[in-house]
């Protein structure tokens, strides 16, 4: 409940300045509202219950409702960022329902803000389950604009409607907009200009369309007995980040098929295409593919892709311009390997009869797929590298740099195998090539593959060599980018491979982790407490300094951060959250026996996931092996080794099953199963 003094205020307020007395009240009514929302949100959760009890009903999806002659689309708005720049980013959706159908009506006092989630799952149901159609948009998606900009999203919203709307064999089609009235946009102001701009913008590219639709538009007042009080209920429940409407708007289905993102021009030119009126040019046809949802046809985007390939793929219209585009941005300097991706896999799906795709594009397909298996660490089982090989010894003379691209992930993928061998020889041909052939950047990375291979083999002194080597290139190169990005991951190497070599003393090993990490009293506190991706390396390897060579402050200054220790997803968050355990075990022995199973338990779910490749999954086993040592039980350990020895068969598996018969040191046996920076 409010304090006595907070109600005292606000009477004393209201009484000063009776404008705002509706204001003041609102207000409190609202924290009212989000109070008893939260308890009831712990309530949920203390009885294990879902948060929200919304379930997808039917087709909501504006292009894919049955033909009618009239309807009503009732538009609401959520967020307050339509006139300035702070604030929750402005989102207006809109409920379309055709003639005969009616919604029933909530209180006429509804206002999701003020409403319990119960009464809120409620609203959106009732959509969910009628014969409606749903369409909304966010401010931002519309790009920046100097002036209000809750009238932009509302005729966007209707030009959609328009645009997407299925018509009858003949005749006219009413649509009558009914728009929550806002500030100055009261019943009294025409929206006949509105209406007069969205006529115009189609009937450009759909004259025949334009010419059948009657659109008025009017600002009514907020009734909960109107579809309004639902279109309210949507709008919020897409806005808000509470967990509760977030699992809401989740459990809805009306994410990316009917509330879309994308940006209105994304999405404007693939409708365009999708209907033939223009041929999208390269650049657009590019933006179109890599644009979220694009691939997936359950969304309104993804059906306007998947429908222009099917009718490319008919008439050819567009797909030789499309190639070219794709074409050039592999000769561009900056190559993104997952939009090649994409574009070609799109236009394999869409290439005429006839239509070749050239070698050059086939490579960086196929570089595009293993490089995307080594980010996930999956170890290469569909032949790929065997593919890119054979395309390498056909491209080296016409593309040096593309061929030098792609044998460097060959390379990981080989590495992730744990076949060290096949990874040098995958890089072979490069030994004595010179700097100009695959430029600088990337003859610095070969320096640091080889680099990594000779830290495998245990040359700790050839590799720390060949590391110097490659960041000295890398400190050349123009872009400062460049430079941070390719200098950070191989002085990580360096790092590891200081602190790993006996010969190498304290102060020079603490020097080469600083060059990454910063200086070490500031990089601990920095870091201990972050999930970012961004850190997630700099902490793996900081933690790595401190059980191999930490002073007793700092493995005491990082310890004490405890209570702010987080988890992220993904490698290397699972030797993070172990190595937090073996550092705590190591200071506090049994008496933090609990917390360190706690940790190792998470480091070892961590490791075995639906996305875990065999890479991750041998760590995984290698971190359950160790952590019963500490008295962790692991029942099913052999099953799981045996299906790690039959994907990575260099894997010293061995060492493991040893360790669950004699227990021993659990990072030193993590030295002895997982080489260099496996670990």
């Amino acid at each position: 409940p409010e304090s006595t003094d907070a109600q005292q205020c606000a009477t004393a307020a209201a009484k000063q300045f009776p404008e705002i007395k509706g204001k003041i009240r609102r207000a409190f009514d609202f924290e009212r509202a989000a109070r008893a929302r939260a308890a009831e949100r712990v309530l949920v959760k203390r009885q294990g219950g879902p948060l929200t009890t919304v379930s997808a009903q039917g087709e909501h999806r504006v292009d894919l409702l049955a033909p009618a002659r009239s309807w009503t689309l009732w538009i609401d708005e959520t967020g307050d960022q339509f006139d300035k720049s702070e604030g929750r980013p402005g989102r207006v959706v809109g409920i379309l329902v055709p003639e005969g159908v009616a919604l029933p009506a909530l209180p006429r006092d509804f206002h999701s803000s003020k409403a319990t989630s119960a009464q809120v799952d409620a609203a959106l149901q009732g959509v969910l389950d009628a014969n409606v159609g749903v369409f909304g948009v966010a401010l931002d998606s519309l790009g920046p604009a100097p002036g209000p900009r809750w009238t932009d999203t509302v005729l966007e919203v209707v030009a959609w409607v328009a645009r997407l709307l299925p018509l009858p064999e003949s005749g006219a089609v009413r649509v009558a907009v009914k728009v929550e009235q806002r500030g100055n946009f009261t019943p009294s102001v025409p929206w006949e200009l509105g209406v007069r701009d969205v006529i115009r913008r189609l009937v450009v590219v759909a004259p025949a369309r334009a010419a059948r639709l009657e659109i008025t538009i009017a600002a009514v007042g907020k009734d909960g007995t109107t579809p309004l009080g639902r279109a309210d209920a949507l709008a919020y429940t897409w806005g808000s980040t509470t967990p509760e409407s977030r699992a809401r708007f989740s459990a809805s289905g009306l994410r990316d098929s009917c509330c879309v993102d994308v940006p209105p021009s994304v999405l404007r030119a693939a409708w365009e295409g999708w209907g033939g009126a223009r041929v999208p040019d390269g650049q657009t046809w590019r933006a179109l593919v890599a644009a979220a949802g694009a691939s997936d046809t359950s969304t309104l985007l993804g059906r306007f892709m998947d429908d222009l390939a099917v009718r490319t793929a008919r008439d050819g219209a567009g797909w030789a311009s499309w190639l070219a585009a794709t074409a050039a941005h592999l000769d561009s300097k900056a190559i993104d390997l997952v939009a090649v991706s994409r574009e070609v896999d799109w236009l394999q799906s869409a290439a005429p009869q006839g239509a070749v795709i050239s070698g050059r594009l086939r490579l960086a397909w196929a570089v595009a797929r293993l490089a995307a298996a080594n980010h996930r660490e999956v170890v290469d089982e569909d032949g790929l590298s065997v593919e890119i090989s054979d395309l390498c010894v056909q491209l080296l003379d016409e593309d040096a740099r593309l061929v030098c691209f792609a044998d460097l992930h060959r390379a990981v993928a080989a590495t992730n195998r744990l076949d060290i061998e096949a990874a040098s020889e995958a890089l072979a041909r490069w030994s004595s090539a010179p700097v100009a052939l695959p430029g600088l950047q990337y003859w610095g990375r070969l320096r640091s593959s080889q680099g990594q291979h000779q830290a495998f083999r245990g040359d700790l002194a050839g590799a720390r060599a060949s590391f110097t080597e490659a960041i000295a290139a890398f400190d050349r190169l123009c872009d400062p980018s460049d430079r941070r990005a390719e200098r950070g991951q191989t002085g990580t190497y360096l790092a590891i491979v200081n602190m790993d070599d006996p010969l190498v003393d304290q102060a020079r090993s603490a020097e080469a982790l600083e060059a990454v990490v910063g200086p070490i009293d500031e990089a601990i506190p920095r870091l201990c407490s972050s999930a970012l991706p961004a850190d997630k390396y700099a902490q793996h390897l900081l933690l790595r300094w401190l059980l191999s060579r930490g002073e007793r402050e700092h493995v005491s200054a990082f310890l004490a951060t405890r209570r702010r220790w987080q988890m992220g997803a993904g490698h290397p968050w699972p030797l993070i959250a172990f190595y937090r355990a073996a550092l705590l075990d190591r200071a506090e022995g049994g008496a933090a026996r609990g917390e360190v199973l706690k940790l190792a338990e998470q480091a070892i779910r961590a490791a075995d996931t639906p996305m875990s490749g065999w890479t991750v999954r041998l760590i995984g086993a290698t971190l359950a092996t160790a952590a019963t040592a500490w008295g962790r039980p692991w029942p099913e350990a052999q099953e799981c080794i045996d299906a790690v020895r039959a994907h990575v068969p260099r894997a010293n598996v061995a060492a493991l099953e040893a360790f669950l018969v004699a227990a021993g040191d659990p990072i030193a046996l993590l030295r002895e199963v997982l080489p260099f920076n496996f670990r």
